[in-house]
């Protein structure tokens, strides 16, 4: 009875005190009658939520019981939403999180989620924000090793701050890879530093992501395998990376291939072809081209599809087909005869 049940705008928990013998919801239902008992309810619960309680409707005609989240149109729950609740609290109520958020940092937010990089990446970043993140200074403070020293340089305590922008290894890296600013970060959290970066040097947000990743994989890769990566290599590994990045967000030709069979009353193939498509506008464009033919009732006919990406050329078989559907043909010779719908 102390669960959030009552319907309203926010969930509410019922203040009265609890009563020997009322322990669910269903205890104060007459369920032959489908209707409240309304002298117990009225004995058990302060006025306020007595009417509250009451002016329930029951349903005339059988209904299934399902979950509903109250803060949704839809009733249905989204992690989105409760990220949203547990930042701003419930409606209505003073806690509200997010409005007490740095501008700046939701800014930072904003643009580091849409920064095109893999969302490992992106993780870290968030992470060391937060200070998420087993540096050194974190494992001192709990009391898992006794020395807060940076692996890199052991000059200073390890922390976010330090392994990406102060350490005199990390300075190496960024001015290796073009990236200047004043490097000191004067103390600042990691996050106010990061956001002060963007602004600076907003055209290069996807270098500046995948560098601080590289940083504190290099890092691990010191503390847990006792490798030492150059700053030359971490520089040409993040380079590459990069590289890479800008490859696979070049919009290329979109291509489909056509995969067409013939077969005779007796389901012997009497010719086969595979139909190479270049340029094509969209999916549903390629689609147009053939009647699509679900996978299970023409295995031989998507296998033709497959050889045609293979291939990327028009071919044309008479009375036979390729090697890569002999298989699946003799196999469908042996199947029982199908009737098809």
């Amino acid at each position: 009875m102390g669960a959030t049940w009552l319907t309203g705008d926010q969930p509410y928990i019922v203040q009265s005190p609890r009563v020997n013998g009322i322990v669910n919801v269903a205890n104060l239902i007459d369920e032959r009658y489908g209707i409240w008992k309304e002298d117990v309810v009225n004995h058990t619960f302060l006025k306020h939520e007595a009417r509250r309680i009451l002016s329930i409707p029951f349903a005339r005609n059988g209904h299934v019981n399902r979950l509903r989240w109250c803060l949704e149109k839809s009733c249905e729950y989204t992690v989105r939403n409760g990220y949203r609740l547990l930042l701003k609290g419930f409606p209505g109520t003073a806690s509200n999180l997010y409005s007490e958020i740095d501008p700046k940092k939701r800014q930072l937010y904003r643009q580091m989620w849409q920064i095109k990089v893999p969302e490992k990446m992106k993780i870290i970043t968030w992470r060391l924000i937060h200070n998420y993140v087993p540096t050194r200074s974190n494992l001192q403070h709990k009391r898992l090793v006794a020395d807060a020293a940076c692996y890199w340089c052991g000059l200073e305590a390890e922390t976010s701050l330090h392994v990406c922008p102060d350490c005199p290894y990390a300075a190496l890296v960024w001015e290796q890879l073009g990236v200047r600013w004043d490097l000191s970060s004067n103390g600042q959290p990691f996050g106010h530093w990061l956001s002060r970066l963007h602004l600076t040097i907003d055209q290069k947000q996807a270098l500046i992501t995948i560098t601080i990743w590289a940083l504190w994989m290099s890092r691990n890769k010191l503390m847990h395998e006792r490798e030492i990566q150059t700053v030359r290599d971490l520089c040409t590994s993040v380079l590459g990376y990069v590289k890479e990045l800008e490859l696979l967000q070049i919009t290329y030709p979109r291509t489909a291939s056509v995969g067409i069979v013939i077969r005779d009353a007796d389901g012997l193939i009497v010719g086969a072809a595979c139909d190479w498509k270049r340029n094509m506008l969209s999916a549903k464009a390629a689609e147009a081209l053939a009647a699509h033919i679900r996978r299970g009732r023409n295995r031989v006919a998507h296998l033709m599809e497959n050889e045609g990406f293979i291939r990327r050329r028009d071919m044309q078989w008479v009375e036979e087909g390729p090697s890569a559907i002999w298989a699946t043909v003799a196999a469908e010779e042996r199947e029982p005869s199908r009737t098809n719908p």
